[in-house]
């Protein structure tokens, strides 16, 4: 095997070229393909190439996983952290590609993604008004910001003001959470909030008509779907309540009976 020198820790491309040529003797050694070593692991073949080629941005995980199938891992040079150069290690820290988010055609890029989900989103609402009804112009800067954020491994962006946006579809979200029944509660209803009507086989019945409940809240949260799905729009705010049976009254209701007073 070739012997190589170390190099100075703050090499990190010479350090790059080093680690790659030691994979690819001790590949050779073992008499084992690209393909034999992504398959013992795990690891593709491209990334396998491109980390004997010397080149960054393949990933420290990739990295170490090809150095323990070569026996490489416990290596005890100078500069190295479980057999991978410690400045190499640190470049986990780094982009995965050398683009900045404020180049020209990465913002392009941004913007054209942006504007192209924006197009396919506004054929959900054939003949909607701009900005009122269908998608607006805060939801294309907020999705572009949003992507941006995203490139730079952020899950969403940071906003710093509150950005308006419309409710245009319906979700759980507007039931409310989703909990455990109350303490002797029998099922699961949904309210037509400020009313005494409730969700059953696809109609808002009153309470004291209804023969039955949800086994679940998701079960509920079906119900108002179908609705939506078979009707339309809901007649008004609704909530997933835990719910009681009338105890010999007709129907359902929405608390608990008081404990009686032992007074």
């Amino acid at each position: 095997m070739t012997p190589i020198a170390e190099p100075e820790a703050s090499d990190i491309e010479r350090q790059l070229e080093l680690l790659g040529l030691r994979v690819l003797d001790a590949r050779h050694a073992a008499g084992m393909s690209v393909i034999d070593l992504s398959k013992a692991s795990g690891v593709s073949e491209q990334t396998i190439s491109r980390i004997e080629a010397g080149f960054g941005g393949v990933g420290v995980k990739n990295l170490w996983a090809v150095l323990q199938k070569l026996g490489l891992d416990g290596a005890g040079s100078a500069g190295l952290y479980g057999g991978i150069p410690s400045a190499v290690a640190e470049q986990e820290a780094l982009p995965v590609h050398a683009r900045h988010l404020d180049d020209e055609t990465v913002r392009e890029a941004i913007e054209e993604a942006a504007s192209a989900a924006c197009e396919r989103l506004d054929e959900l609402f054939p003949g909607a008004k701009p900005e009122s009804e269908g998608l607006s112009s805060n939801f294309r800067g907020l999705l572009a910001d949003h992507l941006a954020a995203m490139l730079c491994g952020s899950p969403h962006v940071r906003l710093t003001n509150l950005v308006p946006l419309k409710t245009l579809v319906y979700s759980d979200e507007l039931l409310g959470r989703e909990y455990t029944l109350k303490e002797g509660a029998e099922g699961y209803l949904v309210r037509l909030e400020g009313t005494n009507r409730v969700l059953e086989d696809g109609r808002f019945r009153l309470a004291r008509r209804v023969t039955d409940m949800y086994s679940s809240w998701g079960a509920a949260a079906r119900a108002v779907r179908d609705y939506v799905a078979q009707e339309g729009h809901l007649p008004g705010p609704v909530r997933v309540v835990s719910g009681w049976w009338g105890e010999g009254e007709a129907g359902v209701r929405f608390t608990a009976r008081p404990e009686p007073s032992c007074a």
